[in-house]
């Protein structure tokens, strides 16, 4: 996980904290976790936790692991719609 700042009209905006990772075919992708630090990190070990189900299941079957960057994404999305429902609570 890193941060970024954004300068914009000689301001300084952020930190805005993202993850990286390579794809199967070796490009390396960025997606965005949040602003907060706690709630980038809750979201990056829930992603991993996810992945790790994944492999596990796909080993399971023996059939190839197949993830997909629109399916990073709405697991994220997911993910804080979740996380918004159990603050209302």
């Amino acid at each position: 996980m890193f941060k970024r700042f954004i300068n914009r009209n000689e301001k300084k905006l952020g930190p805005y904290y993202y993850h990286n990772f390579k794809t199967k075919d070796g490009k390396v992708k960025s997606i965005y976790l949040g602003k907060e630090k706690k709630k980038a990190t809750k979201k990056l070990l829930q992603l991993q936790e996810y992945l790790q189900l994944r492999k596990k299941e796909a080993k399971e079957t023996k059939k190839p692991e197949k993830i997909s960057l629109l399916e990073i994404h709405n697991l994220i999305d997911e993910l804080d719609q979740l996380n918004a429902e159990l603050k209302k609570k």
